[in-house]
């Protein structure tokens, strides 16, 4: 038995290498580390490593994996040099000795392909050629070596043009050069990559948006050889999203529209409430209904000002729940906290998380609850007499549109009252200015 077949390791008793050398069986001594120490000419024969390659191999270059470290007695499967998996029967025995280690002695039962066999290489190729998603075959850094009819089609180009062509493809420009080379990268770091779309830019047609899958094309167990690329045409599927997209944004201004056509006709319906009637309770029930009608809302209402207690007090609310009949209770102080500067400094707040901000004040023993809300004060000739409210405690938080909506009613509410202020100031003058006897109207 030459050396090459026969491991160099004086340790093993001369009469076992001398019996493993006769045997058609493979054998395998491995030592306590699952490194192999000794291998007889079946075993090289088999896998299709010289003696010299195996020894001093760890059990993982046969098993395939780096995961499976140790044999495992029984039907298993080993990989050879050139690809191909060999299955055997294996026994499994103690090496007696200090050093301890494993026998392993394996009887052939078939050798096969890595890869179910398709018939021919000639209907290999018949089946890629018929396909309607393009293949190529690259190396790691992009290199095209072979390709079907279907991407040299998408690519817009012949396919001669197309086999041997580098990194940037002729048929890509701009971010899709740089796309792809950072496709080659996440593929090379992550081992997988798929639905990553770029544009190809074809010779006859505008474009062509495909997705491409990048898959490992091993010639054997231990490392990648090539990258397979598969690439479909989606290019159908990238205009029907533009389609749906631009749908979407036609439906988003008809809704806008909607919107804003309702607050033009609820402030038409307010103001003509105001014109009706000069009571400051029917403006304010149609300036608090008319805002919550617009704006989403757990309390919308209106606060006035009591001058004697330097407060703010609820007058109208539009609902009563569990969460406006507590903020009711309590009066907003002219100055303090967020509503009150704003009050104080007579300019509208918006604030989102006001439970967060630090300049939130809340009666002792309340607990703080999630509370977004747009506080406009309401502002007459010469003081700030009320401020309207519109607060969530729950999301989503308020937009600018929405508190411009509030200020709006709170514009109107504004105007309504003076102008009932100067009728009702009139009324005397007015009766003061008329002809004796003549009646009004």
């Amino acid at each position: 038995m030459t050396k090459r077949t026969l491991s160099r390791d004086r340790s093993l008793d001369p009469l076992f290498t001398l019996l493993s050398a006769a045997t058609a069986d493979l054998v395998l001594v491995l030592d306590a580390r699952h490194v192999i120490r000794h291998v007889n000419a079946s075993a090289t024969g088999v896998t299709g490593y010289p003696a010299d390659e195996l020894v001093g191999a760890p059990w993982s270059l046969l098993s395939g994996s780096p995961r499976r470290r140790t044999p495992a007695a029984g039907a298993v499967e080993l990989w050879t040099k050139d690809g191909r998996s060999v299955s055997l029967t294996l026994h499994l025995s103690s090496v007696p000795g200090e050093a301890g280690g494993t026998l392993c002695v394996g009887r052939l039962r078939e050798i096969r392909s890595r890869s179910p066999q398709v018939g021919s290489e000639a209907q290999l190729h018949a089946i890629c050629e018929s396909m309607e998603d393009g293949v190529a075959v690259c190396d790691d850094k992009g290199k095209i070596t072979m390709c079907n009819a279907a991407f040299a089609r998408m690519a817009g180009r012949p396919h001669d043009e197309v086999v041997g062509a580098a990194l940037p493809y002729p048929w890509t420009e701009g971010t899709d050069v740089q796309t792809l080379r950072n496709a080659f990268r996440v593929f090379s770091r992550e081992g997988t990559l798929r639905n990553q779309l770029v544009a190809f830019q074809h010779k006859e047609r505008a474009k062509v948006v495909v997705s491409l899958t990048f898959a490992s094309l091993r010639s054997g167990a231990k490392s990648v050889d090539r990258v397979v690329v598969t690439a479909r045409d989606v290019s159908d599927v990238q205009y029907a999203q533009e389609v749906r997209r631009a749908s979407d944004q036609v439906y988003r201004l008809r809704l806008d529209v909607q919107r804003k056509a309702q607050r033009l006709e609820t402030l038409q319906e307010v103001n003509a409430s105001v014109l009706r009637s000069a009571d400051p309770e029917a403006i304010f029930s149609a300036i608090v209904e008319g805002t919550a009608g617009l704006v989403g809302h757990d309390l919308a209402g209106i606060y006035l000002f009591d001058p004697e207690r330097n407060a703010f007090f609820a007058h109208t609310l539009s609902k009563r729940t569990p969460f406006s009949r507590k903020l009711a209770k309590f009066p907003l102080a002219m100055g303090e906290g967020i509503i009150g500067e704003a009050a104080l400094s007579g300019t509208m707040v918006l604030a989102n998380n006001a439970h967060l901000d630090p300049r939130s004040k809340y009666p002792p023993g309340m607990r703080q609850e999630k509370e977004h809300f747009i506080a406009v004060p309401l502002r007459g000739r010469f003081t700030t007499f009320g401020i309207l409210v519109v607060a969530r405690n729950r999301d989503p938080e308020f937009i600018e549109e929405e508190a411009q909506i509030v200020r709006t009613f709170a514009d109107a509410a504004t105007v309504a009252l003076e102008n009932a202020q100067l009728h009702v100031e009139r009324r005397p003058r007015d009766a003061e200015r008329r002809p004796p006897g003549r009646r009004p109207g």
